[in-house]
C-alpha cells in the first residue's frame, strides 16, 4: 500500500516492477493493515536484508519500485483479503490438538503469497527471484495460475522457550523467506516461506523437468520434514488442518533459519518477553 510518497529524481526512470510504468511509489514490504492491528512494530521482527547483513528489524519497510497504479490497485486489494483471512485465522494462537477450520480463496491467497515473496525478494536481492517475477501476471490479473506450484500450509503452536523457566514463546512473528536448506533445495527450483504468527506457508517450485510421481515423492520427502503441512488446492477451499507435532519455537531451532538468523530472532523476542514481564 502507498504510504504516500512519491519518488523523485534518477528513481523515476525506473519502471514499475509489476507492469513497466513510471511513477513510483512505497510499497510496504508488509501490510501497512498489519500492524495497525498488532499495535504497533515492537514485537514483531522481520528478516530484512539490512546492508550487507541478514537483520532482524522492528519497522516497516517498504520498497521503491511500484507504481501507484499497481500499489493502491491490485496489491492494496490483495493485502486487503490477506487482512479478512488474519483478522479471521492468523490472530487467533494455535492449540496443540485442535481442529482448524479454514475456508479460503485460493488464488487470492497464493497471489498475496507470491507477491509478498516478490517483493521480499526484490528487496533482499534473492537468487531465485526470476521463479517469482514469472508470476507478475499472475499476481496481478489472477491467470495463468502457475502448474509448477505446490502450496503447503503447517499450523504450529507457540511451544516453550527452553530455559531456567519454560515460558510459553510469543508467537508475534511475521517473516518472508527464501528456503535454502541443504538436501531440500536440491529438489526443487525455489522454496518461499511465509509465516504469519502460528501460521507457516511454503511455496514450493517445482522443477520443470519433474512431473508426475516424481513430483509428488519430493513434496512427501519436504512434507516428513515439516510435519503437519498440508496441501492446499483450488478443489478444497474449505479445510480441516490440526496443529503440527512442530511448534514454531522448534522450527527457529531446526532448519528453517540458519544459525545466526535463529540467534537474532531468539535473542529478539527474549527481549521482548522481558519488557512484558516487568
Amino acid at each position: 500500500m502507498d504510504d504516500g510518497k512519491n519518488i523523485s529524481g534518477a528513481q523515476q526512470k525506473r519502471s514499475c516492477a509489476y507492469c513497466g510504468r513510471t511513477g513510483l511509489t512505497r510499497e510496504h514490504l508488509f501490510p501497512r493493515g498489519f500492524f495497525d492491528r498488532t499495535g504497533g512494530t515492537a514485537e514483531y521482527a522481520a528478516n530484512i536484508k539490512a546492508g550487507a547483513a541478514d537483520k532482524i528489524l522492528s519497522i516497516e519497510p517498504t520498497i521503491a519500485d511500484v507504481c501507484g497504479n499497481c500499489n493502491n490497485g491490485v496489491l492494496s486489494q490483495l493485502d486487503s483479503y490477506f487482512l479478512a483471512l488474519f483478522d479471521r485465522y492468523f490472530i487467533n494462537v494455535v492449540v496443540s490438538g485442535e481442529q482448524i477450520d479454514l475456508d479460503f480463496n485460493f488464488d487470492e491467497l497464493l497471489r498475496w503469497l507470491l507477491k509478498m515473496g516478490y517483493n521480499m525478494g526484490r528487496a533482499r536481492q534473492w537468487d531465485g527471484t526470476q521463479n517469482l517475477a514469472a508470476c507478475k501476471e499472475y499476481i496481478r490479473f489472477g491467470e495463468p495460475r502457475p502448474g509448477n506450484i505446490t502450496v503447503l500450509l503447517q499450523a504450529t503452536a507457540p511451544g516453550l522457550i527452553r530455559g531456567q523457566q519454560r515460558t510459553e514463546f510469543p508467537p508475534e512473528v511475521f517473516t518472508v523467506n527464501a528456503m535454502r536448506i541443504p538436501g531440500i533445495i536440491e529438489n526443487f527450483a525455489f522454496v518461499l516461506h511465509v509465516g504469519i504468527r502460528c501460521y507457516q506457508f511454503y511455496i514450493l517450485f517445482n522443477l520443470p523437468e519433474v512431473n508426475g510421481s516424481e513430483r509428488h515423492r519430493r513434496v512427501r520427502g519436504f512434507q516428513r520434514i515439516f510435519r503437519g503441512a498440508y496441501e492446499i488446492c483450488p478443489s478444497r477451499p474449505v479445510m480441516k488442518i490440526y496443529p503440527s507435532s512442530i511448534t514454531l519455537w522448534d522450527l527457529l531451532n531446526g532448519p528453517l533459519w540458519n544459525a545466526g538468523t535463529a540467534q537474532h530472532v531468539r535473542h529478539y523476542f527474549r527481549q521482548g518477553l522481558h519488557s512484558r514481564q516487568r
